[in-house]
């Protein structure tokens, strides 16, 4: 049987074994170990160093010996065997495979980042062109609007919600401009007669009389002005929502009484009567004086339409 085992008798890397009684006393052992004795380790396999001084490993058990076809009784001896042999080979495969491993994790782990990162830049190609436009986008091209159709589903919301931003304020802009263009029109008027009494005036000498007359007259155009002044800018708090109004009960026909007082002279020096039928104890739940604000602006546009140089319309502006 020994010659059959020829691992244990090979002159180079042997391997070992060796087998003792309950005792401890060695009973064989492999013709390798030659002086020298395994260690009794336990029933475990535990690394160490070979006779030669070859790193290895040796697997120790306990085993009761019988024949193969006796079957062991409960009080027989039992004995222990240690096998060992080098693992210089296994530890140097292990070493190729942990750094093959560890090659292939590294060009795995490469090869991921590279693709999650041309994703990620694929999947944000979308949010460049978006914020490219945004970006090009200035108060002369507020029209233009964010293509939906081109955006991610993801993106669809909020392309939506920068339209309608954009939307409303292109509307703000067009009315500032609306509001800047009326002022200067409404502005331009007064300013132009008001010039024109004073280089008049100032052509030649006067009677004092005549000076009243035209102190008078842009005493008059100035107060129409600081009144125009007064609308806009409540249109102008309006529009920003910064005219907070209060409710209370308001005569209606008193309060067109109040408004209408301060354009009677005018219109009767021209001739033009005005008449409302209002109940007398008609209330309006409102506030008083944006209401007043309201009529007044419409007199004083009546005024306007019916001034020096409408003469064919007065009967028009009297009804």
């Amino acid at each position: 049987m020994k010659q059959n085992l020829v691992e244990f008798q090979r002159p180079n890397q042997p391997e070992y074994f060796q087998v003792w009684n309950e005792g401890g006393r060695t009973i064989t052992k492999s013709k390798s170990l030659g002086g020298v004795d395994l260690t009794q380790t336990g029933s475990h396999s535990v690394a160490l160093v070979l006779p030669d001084g070859r790193p290895g490993r040796q697997l120790t058990l306990t085993f009761t010996p019988h024949g193969e076809d006796t079957a062991p009784a409960p009080n027989w001896p039992q004995a222990v065997v240690a096998v060992a042999r080098q693992t210089h080979e296994l530890d140097r495969m292990l070493a190729r495979l942990g750094w093959l491993l560890f090659a292939v994790s590294a060009i795995a782990v490469c090869a991921t980042l590279v693709l999650t990162a041309a994703v990620i830049r694929r999947g944000l190609r979308p949010v460049d062109e978006l914020a490219g436009r945004i970006t090009r986008m200035e108060a002369r091209n507020l029209s233009t609007r964010l293509p939906v159709e081109s955006a991610p589903a993801e993106l669809s919301p909020i392309v939506l919600g920068l339209n309608g931003l954009l939307e409303r304020l292109e509307s703000a802009f067009a009315r500032e401009k609306s509001f800047t263009a009326d002022a200067a029109h409404e502005l331009r008027t007064p300013l132009a007669g008001l010039e024109s009494a004073l280089e008049v005036c100032g052509r030649k000498e006067r009677a004092p009389e005549a000076y009243a007359t035209v102190v008078r007259e842009c005493l008059d155009v100035v107060r129409g002005m600081h009144s125009m002044i007064d609308n806009l800018l409540m249109l102008a708090r309006a529009d920003a929502q910064q005219v907070q109004a209060a409710s209370m009960p308001v005569n209606l026909d008193e309060l067109l009484t109040e408004s209408w007082r301060g354009f009677a002279k005018a219109a009767e020096s021209r001739a033009i009567q005005i008449s409302w039928d209002i109940p007398a104890g008609l209330n309006v739940q409102t506030d008083r004086e944006k209401l007043l604000h309201v009529f007044s602006n419409v007199f004083e546009n009546g005024r306007a339409l019916c001034g020096p140089g409408r003469r064919d319309s007065r009967e028009r502006c009297a009804r």
